[in-house]
């Protein structure tokens, strides 16, 4: 760590700089890895200062003023008038979010004497650089000054509500939300609190050594990537057993200021597992299925108890979580997803190391540097395979439909095989009326019933191709990943009613098929990240696929039954599934080609205003991720929801 000091000279000597641990979570599999860092704060008595990269480190008050009168009894119980200067940063532009740690905007002073009873308090608020504060109390001898920052309420400690010190020990915070110190505009005051021991003299004096305030917060810092060549893709994350309260006087562990913990359970944090309410969340923070992000966030302390059983980093789970309930420890949920996984999430817990401390404490910084990886062994990790439909879709006699998937996909019985080979029907993108794929041209229409949709029916006809509806909107955000088909907006009663949508999800709807469906992203075809409109040789390290048959022209029946002998076998986590080369339609008439020796298949992915992205193999290659005209009549293979 490079650190840039100002010329202050700062004493590092009463608390450790930092504590750190560069552990592997699932070292042997390679499951993901986090390394978990610590920066403690240091402490000092001399002026604000401030490290590059920033540290989260104390705010300090401090007198600077000489006695103007030379009081040297600490008689009890005369007037006292204590002065305080305060040096604080220059706050920044508040046009965005701007979290200024070491900014005071506002300031309580309380004094308490020996008996712990109130004899003095302050409100003041600030808005340059340097301050000064006065506060009335009476002098005495083992009086406790407390300084409370920024809690933006000029009333707070009004009445008797900390008329003694017991009951300034027992106040919390109002409950906060998310966005009281993660919101996305606005500045942010991070609330703060310290307090001192000493004699006060009667007249006026100033605080020699001043008080050091420190954050109610810690700071969270999440540095997460995914691992080459995984294909993941991160959709966003989610932080769970957010304290609500905070305490504004610390209640302190033995170990509080120590990097290593020995406390076996929960401490008397102000929110309790048992106060429901006083829990709160992050809500889904939205990410578009980036391959890193980096971000702070702020939460008060939860200090869920520290297990000292746990050895490695994949026992850091709900199991082994000391505080009860187990998941009132924080948490962090990412979500993401890959062409084999159609989701993925990881559970992190937080605390000081990566195995047994699940302590957030107030006043620190706590750095998580996390790869991801898809794992089917480690069960922090949360995991729905990429499923697809044992055929693609073909019409039964009364009805589209397909087969269902293999019972194993990594054994599939002769009947599965042989069910995978089906020709199908063909479908312009965004289309649910089928198409043959044989010289006798026959069209297969949906009638949707939308009070009760399993009484939806379907016809056989002649419609000429070039009246056959399509999804014709423009994908503004468009990409292999995008899942425009799947999406509400295109699968509405109205749409249905117009022949259009997401055909697996109108299968599924109707009851024509078992189960949740779905057309495939063009990722889900492309797990190597083949550029688009890339030609690559079949079975490489950038695709899973591997060509079977001769690709020579074969004839095909109208129902899209017919049992094809070229084509591509998919081949991902020990399971395949084969997809024939079902040929085409084209986009200006519908005429027929290529049935038996080029493959053609729809992904829900829309390109712009007039395109989709296809997946298109024959004998010499494949381009998993081909772009072209929405008019065309291709196969569909759904996938499992």
């Amino acid at each position: 760590m490079h650190r840039s000091l100002n010329t202050y000279k700062v004493s590092e000597s009463v608390f450790p700089r930092s504590c750190s641990s560069n552990n592997f979570l699932g070292l042997r599999n390679g499951y993901f890895r986090l390394s978990c860092q610590v920066n403690r704060l240091l402490s000092a008595y001399l002026t604000v200062f401030f490290i590059i990269p920033a540290a989260f480190f104390t705010a300090t008050l401090f007198t600077s003023c000489t006695d103007e009168a030379s009081v040297t009894e600490f008689s009890q119980g005369k007037d006292a008038v204590i002065r305080f200067q305060i040096n604080a940063d220059t706050p920044k532009d508040a046009t965005t979010r701007s979290v200024d740690e070491d900014k005071i905007s506002d300031l309580h002073i309380l004094v308490y004497n020996s008996a712990g009873e109130l004899t003095g308090k302050s409100y003041t608020t600030f808005s340059g650089t340097t301050y000064t504060v006065s506060v009335l109390a009476r002098s005495g001898t083992g009086c406790k000054i407390y300084a409370i920052a920024n809690t933006g309420s000029p009333a707070l400690f009004d009445g008797a509500v900390a008329g003694t010190e017991d009951k300034l020990k027992a106040m919390t915070t109002n409950l906060a939300t998310w966005a009281t110190f993660n919101a996305t505009s606005g500045t942010v005051y991070l609330p703060m609190s310290g307090s001192v021991t000493t004699d006060i003299s009667a007249g006026t004096s100033s605080l020699q050594g001043g008080i050091t305030v420190k954050r109610l917060m810690a700071r969270i810092t999440l540095n997460v990537g995914v691992a080459a060549g995984s294909g993941i893709t991160i959709s966003g994350y989610r932080v769970y057993g957010i304290p609500g309260r905070s305490y504004y006087v610390p209640h302190p562990l033995a170990t509080e200021e120590q990097t290593i913990d020995a406390q076996t359970t929960r401490a008397v944090d102000a929110s309790l597992p048992a106060n429901s309410g006083d829990w709160i969340n992050s809500g889904l923070v939205s990410l578009a299925n980036v391959t890193s992000f980096s971000g702070n966030f702020y939460m008060y302390e939860n200090r869920a108890g520290v297990n000292a059983g746990i050895t490695a980093q994949n026992q850091k789970i709900k199991a082994n979580v000391p505080a009860t309930p187990a998941d009132s420890a924080a948490y962090v949920m990412i979500y993401g997803r890959s062409s084999t996984y159609t989701s993925l999430s990881w559970k992190i817990y937080l605390g000081a190391n990566n195995t047994g401390n699940f302590n957030i404490k107030r006043n620190n910084q706590y750095t998580y540097t996390i790869t991801l990886k898809p794992t089917e062994s480690d069960t922090r990790i949360i995991f729905k395979k990429l499923v697809w439909a044992g055929s693609n879709i073909y019409w039964n006699g009364s009805k589209l439909t397909f087969d269902p998937s293999p019972v194993n996909p990594a054994n599939p019985t002769t009947q599965e095989l042989a069910n995978m080979k089906k020709q199908g029907v063909a479908f312009r993108w965004g289309s649910l009326v089928g198409i043959s794929l044989s010289t006798t041209y026959v069209t297969y229409t949906p009638t949707y019933n939308s009070a009760v949709p399993a009484n939806s029916t379907w016809s056989t006809g002649s419609n000429a191709y070039t009246n056959i509806a399509y999804i014709t909107d423009n994908v503004l955000n468009g990409g292999q990943n995008n899942t425009f088909l799947n999406d509400v907006a295109q699968n509405t009663d109205a749409n249905y009613a117009a022949y259009k949508g997401d055909i697996c999800q109108y299968l599924s709807k109707t009851g024509t098929v078992s189960g949740s469906w779905r057309m495939p992203t063009s990722k889900e075809f492309n797990p190597g990240g083949v550029i688009d409109n890339a030609s690559v040789a079949w079975t490489t390290s950038s695709t899973p696929w591997a060509k079977f048959g001769s690709f020579a022209v074969e004839s095909s029946n109208a129902q899209g039954t017919t049992q094809l002998s070229s084509g591509g076998k998919y081949m991902i986590n020990g399971n395949s599934s084969s997809f024939p080369a079902p040929g085409y339609r084209n986009y200006t008439d519908g005429t027929l080609y290529v049935v038996g020796s080029y493959g053609y298949y729809w992904s829900c992915s829309g390109n712009g205003s007039t395109s989709a992205y296809y997946f298109y193999f024959y004998d010499n290659d494949l381009l998993p991720a081909m772009a072209s005209s929405r008019q065309y009549g291709f196969a569909i293979r759904c996938v499992q929801n």
